[in-house]
């Protein structure tokens, strides 16, 4: 009895084996599949880094903890936190779909004309497109996260896309050819407003703004100015142009 059943645990301690075997293989194989997918995103990365710093580009780097793979430099794809391309001879943004974190991007003085990219970039808080032939801006429809937005001496007519930027603080539109504003009327925590050079003549929405503590007129004519006498009441507002200043 005991020569019989020794082959029988033989066999099952072998079928045993080859099995732990196979599952130790799969995973090994799956954990490389990772590492090699994490080395190839972080060489990706910094060819786009360095890309964009061969044109002059600033970027920022978040300042975070390294993961154990990062540590031994497998894979290590730090988040870019900011890029400055102020007057960079840039045209295609395709680049920046690399830095989904991003939470600051300055375009200013660039050639650049489509900011569709853009769209892509959900965490941005602050970006700036002063001095660009930007006309089209719906790519921001969605990026509720902004807080500053500059279109300053920008080819922008339509601000419509910009009505759901609840959390906008700060908004630039001087020395653009806007002459609508009322897209602005859900934005409760819009503090500085900047319409210099514009044709908006309607500015019933500048008191929908509560939270507004700066509006610059200068070079503007908005027509109903009992609406700015109300605001110039406010000690927390400061209005600056259309013969308003205090």
């Amino acid at each position: 009895m005991a020569s019989d059943s020794a082959p029988r645990v033989f066999r099952r301690w072998f079928r045993f084996s080859l099995r732990t075997l196979f599952v130790a293989m799969l995973l090994l194989g799956i954990g490389f599949g990772v590492l090699g997918w994490m080395a190839n995103e972080a060489s990706r990365q910094r060819k786009v880094v360095s890309e964009l710093e061969h044109i002059g580009a600033e970027v920022v780097f978040a300042n975070e903890q390294p993961t154990m793979p990062e540590l031994l430099d497998v894979g290590y794809r730090r988040r870019v936190r900011e890029v400055n391309l102020l007057e960079a001879k840039i045209n295609d943004l395709a680049p920046l779909r690399e830095f989904d974190g991003l939470v600051e991007l300055n375009l200013s003085g660039t050639p650049v004309t489509d900011i569709s990219v853009l769209a892509e970039l959900k965490n941005l808080e602050r970006l700036y497109l002063y001095d660009t032939e930007v006309s089209d801006i719906s790519a921001l429809s969605e990026l509720t996260n902004l807080q500053e937005l500059g279109l300053g001496n920008t080819q922008v007519r339509d601000i419509s896309a910009l009505s759901d930027l609840g959390n906008l603080r700060l908004l630039s539109l001087d020395w653009t050819a806007v002459s609508a504003i009322s897209a602005l009327a859900e934005m409760r925590h819009l503090k500085i407003l900047l319409l210099d050079g514009t044709f908006v003549t309607d500015g019933t929405v500048l008191s929908e703004l509560p939270s507004l503590r700066y509006l610059s007129l200068a070079h503007s004519d908005i027509s109903n100015l009992e609406i700015l006498v109300r605001l110039q009441e406010n000690p927390n507002v400061l209005i600056i142009g259309n013969n308003m200043q205090r």
